[in-house]
């Protein structure tokens, strides 16, 4: 009888052997990533407030100080809609051939794997940016 019992145990455990292992593999990962996660979030999130914050500075034509801090900051986003903030604001600032760099080497080449309504949106963008 102890045989059996011993038998079907060792037989159930090896079935589900891979649903508990992936119980325990994913709480170990959960708790080791943790951090990381919230750390790109946390980026993720500062760099969305600094978007809006410089894309409102744009739309009121009128701009702090600290713009620049916000506008180095941002430059670093590989975020299309970012840099596409960082465009404008330098286009407004008289730098109008950083803009059509920024368009030529860091958006445009991304924006080509885009679905065609956002390809023709930003295409758009960067003909106003180029315009004079």
């Amino acid at each position: 009888m102890k045989r059996l019992i011993v038998t079907v145990l060792v037989l159930y455990s090896t079935a589900n052997a891979g649903f508990f292992g992936s119980l325990v593999g994913g709480a170990l990962g959960a708790s080791s990533g943790e951090r990381t996660v919230q750390q790109i979030v946390q980026k993720k999130s500062r760099m969305d407030k600094v978007n809006t914050y410089l894309w409102n500075m744009h739309e009121k034509g009128a701009y702090t100080k600290d713009y620049k801090f916000y506008l180095n900051y941002l430059e670093h986003s590989d975020a299309i809609y970012h840099l596409d903030t960082v465009a404008w604001v330098y286009k407004d600032h008289g730098n109008r051939a950083k803009a059509i760099e920024i368009y030529k080497k860091r958006i445009m080449p991304w924006v080509k794997i885009e679905k065609p309504e956002i390809q023709q949106k930003y295409q758009k963008y960067f003909q106003r940016i180029s315009a004079k």
